[in-house]
């Protein structure tokens, strides 16, 4: 069996539908090549939204215009498919712009795919394949639901199980092709010959190849007994007819129990899927169970429905590789995405209850809701309709299943009150859970006392409940061993023989167990691997020798890897060095041990890095300026270069412009990045620390992107080390960008520095797309050092006019924060403690001189807890004198207006400063402003001042002129208005105001465009 892809890792994968009808017809798109060259990227991932994409019938949409593409290298084509409940009129386009070495096949309504040919980077597929659209049928008969899968390289691709299949054209023997395919990877899957435990991969084999191709299969004894990893078979003759999966996860898996015909007749392994011909195994044409160039061989007919037959090793077809479900493989790059679709307005309705697992003889419902109409008949599938359904004679809107044994696919023909006859709806499967236990792999059979049996479990469908030991074969009494997981370790202190199982179940259903395995411990030491050399280059065809040291035992030979360990090639050498030429990229080396019966073990992996295409390494000799090549071993980094940091770099690395790299090793040199003004875009980094960061001293942002679901670490700081952690769970992958403050300031990123209770810190944190879903989780950091006055940590964020604080879930520690679900919009953040959040926000404070005072007016867009303004003045901007208090608001989420007369102020220079004080007696101070007051030429005064409310104006002019004299309350109402006519020199003219009430009230004196203040006080 093969491991299952995602959230299918429970489903039996012999009874598993395949692909949806759609991805299986790739084939036609793709031109087979007698060898297929990995990617330059070794590592890859495509990723994006992961909620429902709901569209309009009938409008071009984009699939998802926040797909993510990153790799270590170029990545060679794209391909992307229409993968469920394609309809007739249904199209797939793209509004971008091809990069220069990519071409496009329009879009083929026979294969449902839109194919991209060529080799790009991932920042361009990014771009490219964001501006893929949908558009579907404009008939009023269609399906609610579409799948659409954007896949990385040159594989067909095949969902359900994960797997990936490439066609080999060139003709070769069977071993040929078996040798190669095992030479072969695809993004860290190990290749073999295709496998085949299904009838739905058999067909998705078939239609995508439609060639006569070799498969994994074979009942050569020589090959059986290698693939069962003991002997199983002492001669041809006992073989004869017993194929088995020789290659991938199946391997070791017994298929028959003998040939279709005479000889050695033998029918099929129950219970084990396959498709054989009439009369097939044969081992035509002698039927001799001895010669072993007959018919030992599977391989699949074209054009039959998928038929095997055995075929000698003498014949030369293509093959078809197979990569997935292999014990070693690295499926960390996700190089498929899967985006689904919701068709507003679809007349066929939705069917629930599917889409569940049950065990062997369970029951499940159907329920087709949202249809205007009738049910026409229910139909199932093995293929999920690749091939015509089978009929259920059942017209209701519900379908009851019971005693289901294997997985199948079901859906609803139906007329619709629109018109619409015999439509099908969306398919939902009903998948059954089948444990199969699989076939265990040691690294030895033979070890000597000491020494450890290590397993690997694989094929398996279902997990480990635990391992078993024995002393005999039947395994009558055994020994448990506490381990889930499909790999396993165990330590055997005596000489004798051992068997040792696993034991599996698959979703709460059947158990069942592996063959014995047998391991043998003799006399003797086991070898020791030791560790082999390693070497670094920049760029350029290399060579040199490595060496192997610490060793014990014989060197039996020495093997390579060019895809980072996944595939290792034999190299014949058994001394300590090994010599190397002409490397240009990347290989790894390791050797091989043995000591007389005690099993053989592998060296440590010695390492040649040649920098340069995809890594580049700072070394940061000449100078600290990122843009000096001298500075680089592989070259200035850029484009999506990874980038390692010497350990001995002796200068830190100074942005000279924005730059695009990839992942970033900061590999213990305790350097820093210093972004000044410029932008720094990164896929991640490794070993970031309080000495290993990225400082954002200046307007320069760091940007990575956040894949849904996950969390990135952004290593930030300014005078000292600030990292904030982002967790994205808007549905949605987003480009995130944060820079990081010292202070916390009145209006966001500028104005006065608060002085309240806060983390001196502002996280200045912006991203691409709006916010939604489930929002953001942060977490903040910050020193012992920039606390003032916290205990428990609140957030803030200015909204543009004020800072607001954020009464969501938290939680803290001393020296940092997380805040869960932010949904908000996004620009500066702070913290702030709880309960006493950044009191005012101040919009506007001036000052402006008039005849006698000067104007303050300030401005604030909210308050809280505020208590009073107190003005001060100052001659020097140093020594200040207070001149009055102002009320405060107290709490308010408007804008409110004040102003202040300064009848005291100087001529010349005044400097104003405003005081905000809260109701706790904790205060913050804006300014100081200035306002510049020339001597006055018309000089007044009221005297006495204060008065009973009889008192004189004193006028001195320089000339003769009509004045105006106006009576004012405090409010600015007029009481009074008496024109005079002022003479040169001093005039005085009395005042009588005995009726007004006591208070405040001003004297307005206007002259032409001049107007002078004065304010009376009446007792």
């Amino acid at each position: 069996m093969k491991t299952k892809f995602t959230n299918l890792s429970t489903i039996n994968r012999k009874s598993v539908a395949l692909v949806q009808k759609i991805a299986l017809m790739l084939a036609v798109l793709l031109v087979s090549v007698a060898n297929y060259a990995q990617t330059a990227a070794s590592q890859m991932d495509v990723t994006g939204s992961t909620s429902t994409n709901t569209i309009s019938n009938n409008t071009a949409s984009y699939v998802d215009n926040s797909i993510v593409v990153t790799a270590n290298g170029s990545i060679n084509g794209f391909i992307v498919t229409i993968t469920d409940s394609y309809t007739t009129g249904d199209v797939l386009s793209f509004t971008g712009t091809l990069p220069g070495t990519v071409s496009a096949v329009t879009f083929n309504p026979a294969t449902r795919s839109l194919v991209f040919n060529g080799s790009a980077t991932a920042a361009q597929w990014q771009d490219l394949l964001r501006t893929v659209t949908l558009q579907t049928t404009s008939a009023t008969c269609f399906p609610e639901s579409r799948k659409v899968a954007f896949i990385a390289g040159d594989c067909y691709y095949n969902p359900l199980n994960g797997h990936f299949y490439r066609y080999r054209s060139t003709s070769e023997y069977w071993t040929t092709a078996k040798a190669y395919a095992e030479t072969q990877s695809y993004f860290g899957r190990v290749g073999y010959l295709a496998t085949i435990s299904e009838q739905s991969e058999n067909s998705f084999i078939s239609i995508l190849i439609g060639q006569n191709s070799w498969i994994g299969c074979s009942d050569n004894y020589a090959v059986v007994n290698s693939a069962a990893g003991y002997t199983k078979y002492a001669a041809q003759s006992n073989a004869e007819g017993k194929f088995h999966w020789v290659t991938g996860p199946e391997k070791g898996t017994q298929i028959r129990l003998g040939n279709a015909v005479a000889p050695a007749v033998g029918g099929a392994v129950a219970g084990v899927y396959q498709n054989w011909g009439g009369s097939e195994p044969n081992d035509y044409p002698t039927n001799n169970t001895t010669t072993l160039s007959q018919e030992d061989y599977g391989h699949m007919y074209s054009g039959t429905g998928g038929i095997w037959n055995d075929f000698p090793n003498t014949q030369s077809i293509g093959s078809v590789i197979e990569f997935g479900g292999m014990p070693l493989d690295n499926t960390t790059s996700q190089v498929v995405f899967t985006r689904n679709i919701y068709i507003n307005g679809a007349p066929s309705g939705t069917i629930s209850g599917g889409n569940t697992s049950v065990c062997s003889g369970g029951s499940a419902t159907l329920t087709l809701s949202g249809l205007s109409g009738s049910v026409v008949r229910w139909e199932y599938s093995l293929d999920n309709f690749l091939t015509a359904g089978t009929t259920i004679a059942n017209t209701s809107t519900t379908l009851s299943l019971t005693g289901i044994t294997e997985t199948r696919y079901y859906r609803a023909i139906v007329n619709s009150s629109s018109g619409c006859s015999n439509l099908a709806t969306s398919a939902t499967p009903v998948y059954v859970s089948t444990t199969t236990a699989g076939n265990i792999v040691a690294a030895n059979n033979t070890i000597c006392p000491g020494s450890q049996a290590s397993f690997t479990l694989f094929g398996n469908n279902g997990s480990v409940v635990n391992w078993q030991m024995s002393t005999t074969s039947n395994f009558a009494a055994v020994t448990t061993i506490a381990n889930t997981t499909t790999s396993m370790s165990y330590t055997l202190a005596s000489t004798g023989t051992y068997y040792f199982r696993a034991q599996v179940q698959n979703n709460g259903c059947a158990i069942a167990y592996t063959p014995g395995y047998t391991i043998t411990v003799t006399s003797g030491t086991a070898p020791v691997g030791g560790t082999v050399s390693s070497a670094e280059h920049c760029g350029g065809s290399n060579s040199g020798t490595l060496t192997l040291s610490g060793h014990t035992g014989t060197i039996t030979k020495w093997q390579y890897s060019v895809d980072g360990g996944i595939v290792w090639t034999d190299i014949a050498n058994t001394t300590t060095s090994q010599a190397y030429s002409a490397i240009t990229t990347n290989r790894m080396y390791r050797a091989q041990l043995t000591n007389g019966s005690c099993g053989t073990a592998y060296s440590t992996a010695g390492t040649i890095t040649v920098y340069g295409s995809t890594v580049t390494k700072w070394l940061g000799t000449t100078s600290t300026d990122w843009g000096t090549a001298s500075n680089w071993c592989g070259g200035i980094a850029d484009n999506g270069m990874d980038v390692v940091v010497s350990s001995t770099a002796p200068n830190n690395l100074v942005l000279d412009q924005a730059r695009l790299v990839g992942s970033f090793n900061f590999n213990g040199s305790n350097k820093i990045i210093i972004l000044g003004n410029n932008n720094l875009t990164a896929n991640g980094f490794t070993g970031t620390s309080s000495l290993n960061y990225v400082q954002t001293n200046g307007t320069g942002k760091l940007k990575m992107n956040v894949a849904n679901n996950t969390t990135v670490l952004f290593p930030v700081s300014n005078s000292s080390y600030n990292p904030v952690s982002i967790t994205n769970n808007t549905g949605s992958s987003d480009d995130f960008s944060v820079r990081v403050l010292d202070e916390v300031y009145a209006n966001g990123l500028t104005g006065a520095v608060m002085t309240t209770s806060r983390i001196k810190r502002t996280w200045d944190i912006s991203k691409t797309y709006a916010n939604g879903g489930s929002g953001i989780n942060f977490t903040f950091n910050w020193n012992p050092a920039e606390v003032y006055n916290v205990s428990t940590p609140m957030l803030n964020h200015y909204n543009g006019t004020d800072w607001d604080a954020q009464t969501g879930a938290s939680s803290s520690t001393a020296n940092s924060m997380t805040y869960y679900g932010y949904t908000g919009t996004f620009s500066p953040f702070a913290i702030s403690n709880s309960g006493d959040p950044l009191p005012v926000t101040l919009t506007q404070f001036s000052a402006q001189c008039e005849e006698d005072n000067a104007t303050i007016e300030w401005q604030t867009a909210s308050e809280h807890n505020a208590d009073v303004f107190v003005i001060e003045r100052s001659s020097n901007g140093k020594d200040w004198t207070v001149v009055d208090e102002v009320a405060a608001a107290g709490n308010s989420n408007t804008t409110i207006d004040y102003m202040y007369k300064d009848f005291g102020r100087a001529r010349g220079v005044n400097y104003y400063q405003l005081h905000q004080v809260d109701v706790d007696g904790k205060s913050v101070t804006y300014g100081p402003i200035s306002a510049t007051c020339d001597v006055e030429v018309v000089e007044i005064a009221v005297y006495p001042n204060p008065t009973d409310g009889e008192f004189a104006l004193e006028i001195s002019a320089p000339q003769s002129e009509t004045y105006q004299v106006i009576l004012e309350t405090a409010a600015g109402d007029r009481i009074s208005e008496t024109e005079y006519q002022i003479k040169e020199g001093m005039n005085m003219i009395p005042m009588h105001a005995k009726e007004l009430d006591a208070g405040i009230y001003f004297i307005r004196v206007i002259n032409g465009s001049d107007s002078y203040l004065k304010k009376v006080i009446i007792k």
